[in-house]
């Protein structure tokens, strides 16, 4: 057919019949009720008119896309064509527009379009995948194949929050359940065709550097010349990274390692279920001392936990009930006093200690200060000896660490005729509280 006139003005006669030859090859190709790609140099075949006087008004109104000359979303699949000047195209559409950003968005859009019937001639898909999506999980079960439920089982690892170990196990288990012959994987492995794959790079234990590129054959770290794997007693080194995983080291390196995040997790179970609902840090520095100004945010917290906020999660298409806690807050000591409301000046002003702080005013200056704190420190911290630097003299003290398991508290359970085996018992002058099924010994901790 010919289609040079794509090229001519649209006031010729020939445009016209043009125009409408083409609306006549169009309608013979469509389906019932199928919308047509619109080639206007406007629409660009990124949007769909719903009748031929719609398409025929937009070509004559904005013009015939020039270089749309391999009719691919309008039913003709030509192969073989030259390669057009975009370059050209979008001359013709600056000059139709007159607007850089929405010429250079069309000029792509059809880039984008022209190559997609080329699209064979990438590289195939995976033959592995098209087995095993084929493959039945076990003889006799058309429900899941192979791959699908791989694919759910890794879904719900990412939404469960398992390690690869973890996992690795429960497929193993799984296999072992299902009936003879069936077709689960005992690892994740099969989704890597699919992009999911992982590649384990070694750092450094002090993290100055990444084991890759340059530093991929190194053996020890070039700034900290810290050894790369870990070394065995006999001083030499293992195969083993130095730096492997979550350390396990009773150190704080992220929210969710706290006590406060587990005691979360236990005590609403609920709410730690849900992995999209929010745990927020309040960072309230400088913040106005009166709390008349908090009010609207806690009222929203207050709010946001005890009914939550219905939100769309557009990469699951669905919507949500999201609830939202205060994690904690990050203040200093005068916006801590404010928030909780407890006294942060005077002679009580320590939180920990309440009623038992100790604190001295200043004769001259009247101040009160807290030289007795050093209580808290570790029992072999060097500050515990220092005398001059304080108050004159070395601490031994321990925190005191308040509980309501007391004498008053056991004789309690003991006239209700409960937990009688922690019945406080008289030795001497003082009374002996023995210890309850939780406590650990010195040893067991």
């Amino acid at each position: 057919m010919d289609k040079s006139w794509i090229s001519r003005k649209r006031t010729t006669p020939d445009f016209g019949q043009g125009v409408e030859e083409f609306i006549r090859i169009v309608l013979t190709r469509k389906k019932e009720g199928e919308k047509m790609c619109c080639p206007c140099k406007s629409c660009g075949n990124m949007h769909k008119v719903s009748t031929e006087d719609e398409l025929r008004d937009h070509i004559f109104w904005n013009g015939f896309s020039k270089n749309y000359n391999d009719w691919i979303w309008h039913g003709e699949w030509e192969t073989g064509t030259e390669n057009h000047s975009y370059e050209d195209h979008a001359k013709d559409l600056n000059t139709h527009h007159g607007n850089e950003n929405e010429v250079l968005d069309e000029v792509f859009d059809e880039m984008f379009h022209d190559t997609e019937d080329d699209l064979t001639e990438g590289p195939p898909i995976d033959e592995s995948l098209l087995t095993n999506a084929e493959t039945p999980l076990y003889p006799g079960c058309s429900k899941y194949t192979r791959f699908t439920s791989s694919l759910e089982l890794f879904e719900l690892k990412a939404e469960a929050r398992w390690t690869d170990y973890h996992y690795s196990k429960l497929m193993a288990k799984f296999k072992d359940m299902f009936p003879k012959g069936n077709t689960l994987p005992s690892s994740k492995e099969m989704l890597c065709p699919m992009g999911l794959d992982a590649e384990k790079i070694h750092a450094c234990p002090n993290d100055c550097v990444l084991y890759r590129k340059d530093y991929n054959d190194l053996h020890e770290c070039p700034t900290c010349w810290t050894s790369r794997y870990k070394v065995k007693r006999n001083g030499k080194n293992t195969n083993e990274p130095a730096k492997a995983g979550e350390k396990k080291d009773g150190m704080l390196r992220h929210a969710a390692d706290s006590p406060q995040w587990k005691h979360i997790d236990t005590t609403f179970p609920n709410f730690s279920r849900e992995a999209r609902n929010l745990r927020l840090g309040l960072c309230t520095d400088g913040i106005n001392p009166f709390d008349v100004y908090l009010a609207p945010v806690i009222e929203d917290l207050k709010k946001l936990w005890d009914e939550g906020e219905r939100v769309y999660d557009e990469y699951r298409k669905e919507t949500f009930t999201l609830r939202v806690m205060l994690f904690c807050t990050i203040n200093d000591f005068l916006a801590y006093g404010n928030l909780t409301g407890n006294i942060f000046k005077g002679y009580k002003a320590c939180p920990i200690c309440e009623e038992d702080t100790k604190a001295v005013q200043l004769r001259s200056s009247k101040k009160v200060v807290y030289p007795f704190q050093r209580v808290f420190l570790p029992h072999n911290h060097p500050y515990r000896w220092l005398r001059k630097d304080f108050n004159g003299n070395p601490e031994h003290r321990s925190p005191t660490r308040k509980t309501k398991d007391g004498k008053k508290a056991r004789n309690d359970m003991v006239k209700m005729g409960i937990r009688l085996e922690l019945k406080p018992t008289k030795k001497g002058k003082r009374y002996y509280l023995p210890p309850a099924c939780y406590t650990l010994s010195n040893k067991e901790k």
